[in-house]
């Protein structure tokens, strides 16, 4: 899997960040990537932090979850200052995105 390339992707691809719908069209691409993402030793290393952010989402609605989380990988993207702070952010949230879409579906 070439990681940048398909974390791009992904975000090129959800046309209205702000709606659980359109993040939810592209599930198979999203658990593809966390399930890389949970391969990786600084995600292993790191699990418990990843796991109180997951928690940090109970506030929410289950749908409103994912989308927070959602926004919250695109503003990480974003203002990440360096590529290792970017790489570091997506490896830790998407698995926390994928649980987060597997809760609402649950609901």
């Amino acid at each position: 899997m070439k990681f940048d390339k398909e974390v791009l992707e992904i975000i090129e691809a959800i046309k209205e960040p702000t709606k659980y719908k359109s993040i939810i069209e592209h599930k198979q691409r999203i658990f593809k990537l966390a399930d890389f993402c949970e391969r990786k030793n600084f995600y292993k290393e790191n699990k418990r932090v990843a796991n109180i952010f997951l928690n940090s989402f109970n506030r929410y609605k289950s749908k409103e979850r994912v989308v927070k989380c959602y926004l919250h990988i695109l503003k990480k993207i974003a203002y990440s200052p360096t590529k290792l702070h970017v790489d570091g952010s997506v490896i830790l949230v998407f698995p926390v995105l994928k649980k987060l879409i597997e809760l609402a579906e649950g609901d």
